[in-house]
């Protein structure tokens, strides 16, 4: 059966038959991977000790299409658990998991048993990864276990009666099929891997401790799987820069972290550090009620040094002395103890915790400690003390470096290869499943700090003025400034999304399309009577020419030190080994709102660790808001402040290690049938980033040995293994294929010896190891480890037209945007809009050559009596073909594939991609800098398909108000303004003047968006309030389905998206200071225009069906 496709989506879900056949539908070759998604598909139970494997409903595992599928809008289906495994409907049964040592694996490549692999004898088969067989035998299987994969003597002999079907006293109990192993019925399956081993002790049975049981290692008894969390908990590392003089920076760092903390689990473990200028790294011991901080140095790389490795991470601290050169340094270890370092967060330790958060948020005094800033005559009110910025990058290494000091591993190290074997009862190591590194920034970190100042550089894409039209007709000037970036994706500001400013002195035009700014919810009079539409659009900003300057917002400035992106990459391989993901909260302050941040060289530190990706956050627009306030979008006196940190909490929430459903220590591992192999190409930059040496090229390592995403080539695991310290449910991976057989052909069969060829159809198998938090039987938190063996084959295409028929819409556009950001990153902005509109171009033209072909296959079979072809269903000429007469689509829309039944989402998915926030160039009043931009890129990224496809293109559905509303009345709606109208006027109900002016009695059209950026409910009215029978200060109605559905959606996220209610009455008038009809227009993609001029989405794919 056909694996379940929810977790590895290739962009077409057939493989071309020959590389001829994969060029000839232009199409990339690729598949996304979402290693550590839908859990709920995987089986409830995996009982193998009752002997009855086989007996139970594995319809959900092996993907049978005529299983139930749970509704996607049923709340009990989504996952929501406050952590790993406390709402059991979000995660497989804990009990009876079978041990991945009682699973018999491929002899040659290591693959375990899977239903890929047919059977050859009694006891052979040939692997469906690598083509050759091999045995299940006992003794063939012990003898190929490496050192890492014991097997305790009680474990041989539970292998032996499950494949030999032997009991301990010798008797023959073999199976009636090999049916019955779960693994080969189930594609997708979890197992349990061992946390440790555990030592023979003196006192054991003389008989047990035998060489012979102890085979393979000659300390070991037995293999240990489930752990209380109290001995091997989740740590938050804590990392706070302590260079700012903004309260309000601290202020929203103290409040993130609380947010952070707030749900966190008694058994958690928690470390604060603030780090400061001049390579200062200080510690709150937090064993006592009064922590107090203990202060460090950590040595940072000499400035233009060739190697910024040598000599650059050793840490010590130093006495109390006024003299710089009379400090005595000692080792780290010798100052801090682990114990007082990181405390679990029971009721004891977390009033520790909460009085050094309080302390931290009264900054004055303990920040002053940490940065030593009396020593340098400055104080917390110098705004000068900042010498050089902390080093975030030696501090990170320091604390690593201390963990390995103190002897502290993770159950990751195991399979790691780490061959120490681990007594589970002693005290002398500390133990850690995994963890997250929270990094909290107020500007530069000092190794991203430029050589000196360009001043060309510094013009064109940090700090520069810059001229747009306003709303009014006038030409405006403004200051670029950091902005805000990662927040869903997105860089824009809410309502200026495409680079106009609606609020700005609306002109006539402005006022009729958006409403008045005092009063959004009522229309002026300049609304065309006769539809109650404006039939003008918003002037489109064309007097600036951002040519010249679109393709140096990629370009950083020269970096201070050499190969610090290298530097970076390194770190998050480091801290992926260590079991930790990096999460990058940068909140500049008031002095650093000129500045960049760095964020390209930072974000190689999260995405190769696991992180969810940097977080830009821009504090600075108004003084901190009255706490009393509530924090809604109905609150009009809300300010930008507020708003910015209400999504920052959000965010610090989402990625805590106990929120979502999260992976800690994560190892995967890739297997490709003999035919097919990764591309596994390097990005190389191009001469247009410039020859500097000290100029950083990120893009070098933005792909990791194949593998695009938050993930890190295993160091020292061969090509095929890619590990990362955390993996939450909706991280995701891409990567490319190739076929590699010299014929250029997909071989679908392999010799056996004495059975002659044997279907070898093509496919895949993903190993994902994990360690995670769990409740067992009894409700105790529990450490556990599990591999998830996920085995999928495909079908082979013989032709373009059958495999753009498979094509996957939402793989493809993760794809794509991997693609776009990594070429934007060497290109530049403009090659990349280019080169984007090249591939339509191609694919499309690849598209109706298809349907030529096929036109002309389809008659030859017709003539020989032939029967149809599987894709002749789907084909039909005269919507493919121009010279067709009796089709409803006009030849443009032939021309841009809108009769394929997959491919005529093309155009919109490419100016989709081409006008998000990551890759459009910068226009209006939307310039954000590169900091910015490349903190939504980073979070897009990370996005699974059906939120990335969201992100770049909201979806739209038409409901109508009132409590008998079930279902919408339009799914899809174009995103464009006429599109709306014409569904609002079918829909809207008729004018009665005798009708009762009570909004609940009457149905009126509603709208429900639903994007990472924003879930929003959006009442008709404020577009049509020429018609409406009831004005928009009487607030209407929506069922209890409605509000349901609003809600799954902005949970279905990793960070739950805000949620807008827009529906009538005085109290959501205004959403500080953006009208709804502003949050409107941001998500209609087809009336955005382009950087380069085209108006919109219309005249955009008139220009790509003529070049057609």
């Amino acid at each position: 059966g056909e694996s379940n496709m929810t977790i590895i989506r290739p962009v077409t879900q057939r493989v071309a038959s020959t590389l001829s056949v994969q060029e000839d539908s232009s199409l990339p070759f690729s598949v996304v991977i979402t290693p550590f998604g839908d859990r709920a598909e995987l089986p409830r139970r995996n009982d193998w000790s009752d002997g009855k494997e086989g007996t139970r409903d594995d319809a959900t595992a092996t993907g049978n299409k005529n299983s139930p599928k749970k509704d996607k809008r049923d709340l009990s289906s989504q996952q929501t658990s406050s952590y790993n495994g406390d709402n059991e409907k979000s995660s497989p049964d804990t009990t009876n998991i079978l041990p991945a040592t009682l699973v018999a694996k491929c002899t040659h490549c290591g693959a375990p048993l899977n239903p890929c692999s047919p059977k050859i004898t009694t006891y052979q088969y040939l692997c469906g990864l690598c083509g050759k067989t091999f045995s299940t035998e006992p003794d063939e299987q012990f003898d190929a276990r490496s050192k890492s994969e014991f097997l305790s003597p009680k474990e041989r002999s539970m292998y032996t009666k499950r494949y030999r079907g032997l009991s301990s006293s010798g008797s023959s109990m073999f199976r009636k099929a090999s049916s019955s192993l779960m693994e080969t019925s189930r594609h997708m399956i979890e197992y349990a891997l061992p946390l440790s081993r555990q030592k023979y002790n003196d006192d054991d049975d003389p008989e047990e401790n035998t060489p012979s049981n102890r085979k393979g290692d000659q300390n070991v008894k037995e293999n240990v799987y489930e752990m209380p969390a109290t001995q091997c908990p989740p740590l938050l590392v804590l990392i706070v820069d302590a260079t700012s003089t903004d309260s309000r920076y601290y202020d929203a760092v103290c409040r993130s972290i609380n947010s952070a903390i707030k749900d966190a689990p008694s058994h958690a473990h928690i470390g604060l550090f603030l780090i400061s200028e001049d390579g200062g790294l200080s510690a709150f011991d937090l064993s006592s009620p009064f922590p107090h901080l203990k202060h460090c140095r950590v040595d940072a790389p000499p400035p233009e040094e060739v190697d910024v490795f040598e000599d650059a991470m050793e840490t010590h601290a130093f006495a109390d002395s006024d003299e710089e050169e009379e400090e005595e340094f000692v080792p780290l270890v010798d100052v801090l103890n682990i114990q007082s370092l990181f405390v679990p967060l029971c009721s004891i330790h977390r009033v520790h915790v909460e009085s050094a958060l309080r302390a931290l948020g009264d900054y004055t005094l303990v920040v002053d400690q940490a940065c030593r800033r009396n020593d340098y005559g400055g104080g917390i009110g110098n705004k000068q003390t900042n010498k050089s910025g902390p080093y975030i990058g030696a501090s990170i290494h320091s604390l690593l470096n201390f963990l390995d000091d103190v002897n502290a591993i993770h159950p990751g190290m195991f399979q790691q290869g780490n061959d120490t074997v681990l007594d589970v009862d002693g005290d002398s190591t500390f133990r850690y499943a995994g963890g997250k590194m929270y990094c909290f920034l107020a500007g530069p970190s000092a190794e991203v700090a430029v050589l000196a100042t360009d001043d060309n550089y510094m013009s064109d894409c940090i700090g520069s003025n810059f001229d747009y039209v306003s709303p009014s007709g006038t030409v405006q000037t403004a200051k670029k400034k950091i902005g805000t970036g990662g927040f869903g994706g997105s860089c824009a500001e809410h309502g200026k999304r495409y680079g106009i400013d609606p609020i700005d002195q609306p002109s006539d035009a402005y006022a009729s399309y958006y409403g008045t700014r005092k009063n959004p919810a009522v229309m002026t009079e300049s609304l065309d009577p006769e539809n109650g539409f404006s039939a003008t659009k918003p002037p489109i900003d064309s007097s600036d020419d951002n040519s010249s300057n679109e393709n140096k917002e990629h370009l950083l400035p020269p970096s201070r030190y050499q190969d610090i992106d290298e530097y970076f990459d390194e770190l998050g391989t480091r801290c992926a080994e260590a079991a930790f993901g990096v999460e990058l909260f940068v909140i500049p302050d008031e002095l650093n709102q000129q500045t960049y941040l760095g964020i390209p060289i930072l974000r190689l530190l999260s995405d190769r660790s696991g992180g969810c990706g940097p977080l830009l956050v821009r504090i600075d627009d108004s003084p901190p808001a009255n706490p009393s306030l509530q924090s809604s979008p109905s609150c009009v006196e809300n300010d930008k402040f507020e708003v910015a940190l209400d999504a920052l909490l959000a965010e610090a929430k989402a990625r805590s290690p106990w929120v979502r459903p999260v992976a800690f220590g994560t190892m995967f591992r890739l297997r490709l049938t003999p035919t097919l192999g990764m591309d596994r190409t390097p990005f190389e930059p191009l001469s247009s980033l410039g020859d500097d040496a000290n100029r950083p090229k990120p893009v070098r390592f933005y792909r990791s040995k194949g593998m695009l995403g938050p993930v890190s080539s295993s160091p020292d695991g061969g090509d095929d293994l890619w590990i990362a310290g955390s993996c939450d449910d909706t991280t995701t991976y891409s990567f490319d294929l190739d076929i590699t057989s010299n014929s250029g052909h997909v071989i679908g069969t392999v010799f056996v010896e004495g059975r002659g060829e044997v279907n070898l159809s093509p496919g895949m198998q993903s190993c994902f190891a994990y360690t995670s938090i769990i409740k067992n039987e009894d409700g105790q938190y529990v450490t556990v480890r599990r591999l998830r063996v996920l085995t999928t084959n495909v079908k082979v295409a013989a032709d373009t037209e059958t495999l753009t028929n498979s094509l996957d819409a939402e793989a493809l556009a993760v794809v794509l945007f991997h693609k776009l950001n990594a070429a934007s990153m060497d290109e530049g902005l403009l090659e990349v809009r280019e080169a984007t509109q090249t591939w339509l171009i191609s694919t499309l033209l690849c598209a109706y050559r298809s349907a030529e072909l096929h036109e002309v296959r389809r008659k030859m079979r017709a003539s020989r009596g032939l029967s149809p072809c599987e894709s002749d269903s789907l084909f039909f000429a005269n919507e493919r073909l121009l010279d067709r007469q009796g089709g409803q689509l006009s030849d443009r829309e032939k021309l841009l594939a809108r009769g394929h039944n997959r491919l005529c989402s093309l155009p919109l998915l490419t100016y989709a991609l081409i006008q998000c926030d990551a890759l459009r160039p910068g226009k209006g009043t939307f310039r954000p800098t590169i900091d910015a931009r490349c903190a939504a890129s980073s979070n897009l990224s990370a996005m699974p398909p059906a939120s990335l496809a969201r992100g770049i293109a909201p979806r739209i559905e038409v409901w109508l108000s009132g409590d008998d509303c079930r279902e919408p009345v339009v799914d899809s709606v174009n995103m464009n303004m006429e599109a709306l109208r014409q569904v609002i006027m079918e829909y809207q109900p008729v004018r009665d003047e005798q009708s009762s002016p009570d909004a609940s009695d009457i149905s009126f059209p509603v709208l429900f968006v639903d994007s990472p950026r924003l879930v929003m409910v959006f009442d008709c009215r404020y577009l049509d309030n020429s018609q409406s029978l009831v004005p928009i200060r009487e607030k209407i109605k929506i069922s209890d389905t409605l509000l349901s559905l609003v809600e799954i959606a902005a949970q279905s996220y990793r960070v739950p998206a805000p949620i807008y209610y827009f529906l009538g009455g005085s109290s959501n008038a205004n959403f500080n200071e953006v009208t709804p009809i502003s949050l409107l227009h941001d998500i209609l993609l087809e009336d955005s225009g382009t950087s380069d001029g085209v108006s919109d989405y219309h005249a955009w794919t008139a220009k790509i069906a003529e070049e057609v």
